[in-house]
């Protein structure tokens, strides 16, 4: 490049991460409705339980939807929690954010599970 800057940056510009054969990722896809104002009111939500493996290192949830006038809220809870008493372990934030698209991380192996 030259030191030059690009006018436009292309997907052949793009780096993608290719996870080492020693980690696995695995991923599945879920389509549904969420009702009104659920975040606040704890009515309408959808609970989706997932297995986790012994020796996993971390849970995600990638979520998107058709309108950016929407919101989701995510919240994931560590194995063992129950989600009617317990506080989840990360939850999204943004609310105010105009976006359809939330991403939260749960880290097992740091033992931490700071907020998203």
């Amino acid at each position: 490049m030259d030191g030059k800057i690009p006018t436009a940056v292309t997907d052949d510009d793009l780096v993608s991460y290719e996870p080492p054969p020693t980690v696995k990722v695995e991923g599945d896809e879920y389509s549904g409705t969420a009702w009104a104002n659920s975040y606040q009111t704890d009515i309408g939500y959808g609970v989706h339980e997932i297995e986790v493996k012994e020796g996993a290192l971390k849970m995600y949830a990638d979520v998107s939807w058709a309108s950016e006038l929407e919101k989701v809220y995510i919240r994931l809870y560590p194995p063992g929690a129950d989600v009617e008493k317990d506080e989840p372990a990360v939850s999204s934030a943004g609310l105010l954010e105009q976006t359809n698209r939330r991403f939260v991380e749960f880290n097992f192996k740091s033992g931490r599970y700071p907020r998203a």
